[in-house]
Formats: structure tokens, sequence, C-alpha cells
């Protein structure tokens, strides 16, 4: 049997964490950069099978979300997946809550909060797939881990 080839383009918002980044398996190809829509949209169409997205819709402003969305949508031939935080009253009072209780540091117990204040609601995330032209898209909310799941694309439609 061969082995699996995978060769994965991974974008992160710092160079810190895109420098030391190693392949998350054997036999793949990994090329980090720094992240920027445009590093995005610089990817040949249909490059990719699929686009992933962690952690990362919550840091964009809307019109910048939903051109974001749109990017991963046109580079990926399968389909596109983006988990992130999911805002309501009762995330951010956990998350506010944890904060403080753990042993988290003033950067964590400011940042944590605030994550959850700029985050997207499902339906928003609606309203941005909209505005991105993304019209194939399931979004799934896993209300105990304080997120949702966002599975879409032209790849679903085949």
């Amino acid at each position: 049997a061969s082995p699996l080839t995978a060769a994965i383009t991974g974008l992160s918002r710092s160079n810190i964490s895109v420098r030391p980044a190693k392949p998350p398996m054997p036999y793949s190809v990994y090329s980090p950069s720094p992240f920027s829509a445009a590093a995005l949209r610089s990817q040949p169409a249909e490059k990719m099978r699929f686009a992933i997205s962690a952690l990362t819709l919550h840091h964009l402003e809307p019109a910048a979300a939903a051109s974001y969305l749109a990017a991963m949508d046109a580079v990926a031939r399968a389909g596109l997946v983006v988990n992130d935080l999911a805002r309501s009253r009762t995330a951010l009072i956990l998350v506010w809550l944890a904060t403080r209780v753990l042993a988290c540091g003033r950067l964590s117990r400011h940042d944590g909060p605030l994550s959850v204040k700029r985050a997207y609601t499902p339906d928003e995330v609606r309203g941005l797939c909209a505005r991105a032209g993304l019209r194939h898209g399931v979004i799934r909310r896993y209300a105990p881990l304080l997120r949702y799941c966002l599975v879409g694309g032209r790849g679903l439609a085949r």
C-alpha cells in the first residue's frame, strides 16, 4: 500500500505560530504562510479539496468575514469547514467565570470574554454566508462547547 500524501497549506495571523509548525502526519507536504485574505485568494481556484478554518472568523469584521468565506469557497473543490465561537449570553458568562476561577493570566481574562463578544451567532453566520454567495451550507451549534460548525461550499451541491 502506498502512503497517504497530503498537501497542507497553513495560514496563520501570527508568524510566530506559523514558523514552528510541523507536518501533522508523515508523508505530507506542509507550506505554512502568514494569513491574509489575499494569501487565501492567491491560491488557484479549486486548488484544495477542503478549506478548514478554526477560531478565525470572530477576529474578522463582517465584510472581511464574508470575503474570507467567499475566498474559502473559491479555493475548495469539495467544501469548507468553519469552527468558531458562538456568541451568546451563556457563553459570555461561562467564559467570564472560567477566566476568573481558573488560574488565567490578565491577557486571558481580557481576551476570552472579548472573543465571545466579537463572535457571531449562527444566524449572523448565515447572513455572512449569504453575503459571500455561499448557498450550500449547514450550521450546527454545539452549545456545550460554546461553538458552531459551518459545513458548506459548492462541492456540497454536486
